[in-house]
């Protein structure tokens, strides 16, 4: 799930704040699978790449993240001592609670070109996975400890389908649905991966009319 936020940089001791806004994905074709379990894009999310990118984890730095959705309003604080990552959700104030907060430690590994990565700890004394996403709303652990999918896990196969035609024809520049058939080549593509693509739209799309004349029959 990607999120738009204001790039500032934080310098150590700052008090900042960060708006995220969630953007809601929704299903296609059809209604997809039936199914009880959560998916991550119904949850908050907090990655430590954007979190990185704007310094949070330098020690003495304290920032505030905030998520507008449509009725309310969630805000984390979010602390550093450099090993760390303190979290306290100041929205829980406004029901009349004291918020508590937690550690989210920190993990670090090296990349094959020299520098590190950074990872969350998840949270849960149980679980401990490294991580790059957290998701959540009053806590944030991993998507496992919240037995969250991916939206396209929950997919049947025919929104599948759609969906990667359709990724073909934006990417390709086609207009219209996947009935107009294949559209011309773009300039800058090779003859070999053109044919290559549109051997994959004919292919998935003449998959989505045997599946649906097999529907049609039962």
């Amino acid at each position: 799930m990607r999120h738009h936020t204001r790039h500032q940089r934080l310098d150590a001791s700052d008090s900042q704040m960060i708006s995220y806004k969630p953007e809601r994905s929704v299903g296609g074709f059809g209604s997809g699978r039936r199914t009880s379990r959560v998916c991550t894009d119904q949850l908050l999310s907090l990655d430590i790449r954007q979190l990185v990118r704007q310094r949070v984890h330098v020690r003495n730095t304290t920032v505030q993240v905030c998520w507008d959705g449509k009725q309310s309003q969630t805000i984390l604080e979010i602390r550093s001592d450099g090993e760390a990552l303190f979290f306290k959700n100041l929205t829980s104030a406004n029901y009349g609670l004291e918020p508590s907060p937690y550690e989210v430690r920190l993990d670090l590994t090296g990349c094959n070109f020299g520098g590190s990565r950074a990872w969350f700890r998840c949270p849960n004394t149980l679980c401990g996975r490294r991580v790059a996403i957290l998701y959540g709303g009053d806590v944030f652990l991993c998507r496992h400890c919240w037995s969250a999918g991916y939206r396209s896990q929950r997919e049947s196969v025919v929104n599948r389908l759609f969906r990667r035609i359709y990724k073909i024809r934006r990417k390709m520049g086609w207009q219209g649905p996947c009935g107009y058939g294949v559209g011309s080549r773009p300039k800058y593509m090779s003859r070999q991966k053109y044919d290559r693509i549109c051997i994959a739209h004919c292919e998935m799309t003449d998959e989505i009319d045997v599946r649906a004349i097999a529907m049609l029959k039962r």
